[in-house]
């Protein structure tokens, strides 16, 4: 939406509140915070509340300035200088104040400066229907205005033209120069003749103009010193005896007005030759002019490609962002993975730790069961040791061996059932491990494999606890036979 502004504070030539139009909206941080216009150095306040010079002047009481948004008071010393603000909107594109109306120039905020120096956007309207007609017409036959009579003639004819114009302007001057001098020297002998004032002559002397401009000065030092002779002249009470005076005045007169004439006859010629020198000059402008219309041309198809280019880069902007978006989402996406491998590692520690606690009740079991095998080894060796003994003491014990069988197999019951209990107390434990972590099947495989063969080695304890009880305990003998060590059985 297009924005009226106005520039302050800009170096010439662009001029003190010069109004131009911005095509888009500005950002509000580069523009006065009080009067909505462009300043070339804010002053802004420690909230970053920028204001133009003319209304910090305008709203300082005793060194104070107060910011209308904040409602807070400030020293200058305190507001910090900020001379980046037309940095930013260099690129805006403005509308030429100097444009015509309904066919605006736009160009870049940046580019002001230089275009103010060189614009001619306020003449391409009086040039329209010119430069229409003759955008097509090749270079020769493009028209040009005579210096001289102000005929348009083409280009290729331009240069004859003024050449015989230039002639006949020359003839119509030199005539209009021999008139004159001609009147002024009949006037000038007329008054010396009749010893008479003629302030008619003096008159027509200091009213004569010639249309030349170069040789004007010279026709008036002419006029003075003509018009100061006929005052002389005409100052005589008796003509006649001043009359040899008179002739030679005449006849100096008439020198000075030769030596005059050929003045005017060389500067004349020189006159020529700086027309020749201008007629050149006007044909090289045109020239110049052609060139600085197709320089126009170039501008403005530069101008088309620019436009487009920033269409591009807009459209390039627009993938960028989207490209961002779906780079937040993949960012998004990974700290999700991440979490969840977090997760998954926070599971794999725990069955580790759980591992290793079976590991460790595993390493337990085995100490327990080598514990169990060296007692018994010491429990043979101690049956073995005590078997002499024990034989002879047997007869004691014949009659409660019965109460002792029962509570060893009590004994042996017990402990099958906590076997037993220990056992399916260990399963449990291997169902609720094979639940938590598939990967703990093979340590839990292994742990039956060990509970079997703990229960193969109670097996064993077992057999051999019977063959020692077997052993000690041998069975009685029929009536009538003796023990073998002589002894008789009660």
């Amino acid at each position: 939406m297009p924005v009226k502004a106005r520039l302050r504070g800009f170096e010439p030539p662009i001029p003190e509140d010069f109004q131009v139009i911005f095509c888009d909206e500005l950002p509000p941080d580069v523009v006065c915070a009080q009067c909505d216009n462009v300043s070339a150095t804010l002053h802004r306040d420690t909230q970053d509340h920028g204001y133009c010079t003319s209304c910090i002047k305008m709203c300082t009481n005793d060194g104070l300035f107060q910011c209308y948004i904040c409602a807070k008071a400030y020293r200058i010393s305190e507001l910090k200088q900020d001379k980046t603000t037309t940095v930013r909107i260099d690129n805006q594109k403005i509308i030429c104040p100097m444009t015509v109306e309904g066919k605006p120039v736009h160009i870049p905020f940046g580019s002001l400066k230089d275009h103010l120096k060189w614009c001619t956007c306020s003449k391409k309207d009086n040039a329209t229907e010119e430069v229409d007609h003759q955008s097509s017409v090749p270079a020769p036959d493009k028209k040009s205005a005579c210096p001289y009579c102000d005929e348009k003639v083409t280009k290729k004819e331009v240069f004859q033209h003024v050449k015989n114009c230039r002639g006949k302007h020359n003839e119509l001057h030199q005539q209009q120069q021999h008139k004159a001098l001609s009147s002024k020297v009949g006037g000038q002998y007329d008054a010396k003749n009749t010893g008479q004032q003629t302030p008619f002559s003096v008159q027509r002397l200091q009213g004569e103009k010639i249309s030349d401009r170069n040789v004007s000065y010279r026709q008036e030092d002419t006029k003075e010193a003509a018009g100061v002779r006929a005052k002389e002249c005409a100052g005589f009470s008796n003509p006649e005896q001043n009359q040899t005076e008179t002739l030679t005045e005449i006849n100096n007169l008439k020198a000075e007005i030769t030596k005059i004439y050929v003045m005017c006859a060389q500067s004349q010629s020189k006159i020529s030759d700086q027309q020749k020198k201008i007629a050149e000059l006007e044909e090289a402008l045109d020239q110049k002019d052609s060139d600085i219309q197709k320089l126009t041309e170039r501008m403005q198809s530069a101008e088309v490609r620019m436009v487009e280019l920033e269409a591009a880069l807009g459209q390039k902007d627009d993938e960028i962002q989207n490209l961002s978006k779906n780079m937040q989402s993949c960012d998004v996406h990974v700290m999700n993975l991440q979490e969840a491998l977090s997760q998954r590692e926070h599971h794999v520690q725990l069955l580790t730790e759980t591992v290793t606690s079976i590991q460790t009740d595993l390493h337990n079991i085995d100490i327990r069961c080598e514990q169990q095998k060296d007692i018994a080894d010491k429990t043979a060796c101690y049956v073995k040791a005590v078997r002499n003994s024990l034989r002879e003491e047997m007869s004691t014990f014949i009659e409660g061996s019965e109460k002792r069988m029962h509570l060893i197999e009590a004994a042996q019951k017990n402990m099958m059932d906590s076997l037993t209990a220990e056992l399916d107390k260990l399963r449990e434990e291997c169902k609720q491990s094979r639940d938590i972590a598939k990967e703990s099947y093979l340590v839990c495989s292994r742990l039956n494999g060990t509970i079997f063969h703990l229960k193969a080695s109670h097996d064993n304890l077992q057999a051999c606890f019977d063959n020692c009880a077997r052993r000690v305990f041998p069975a009685p003998p029929e009536p009538g036979q003796f023990a073998p060590s002589g002894r008789g059985w009660r």
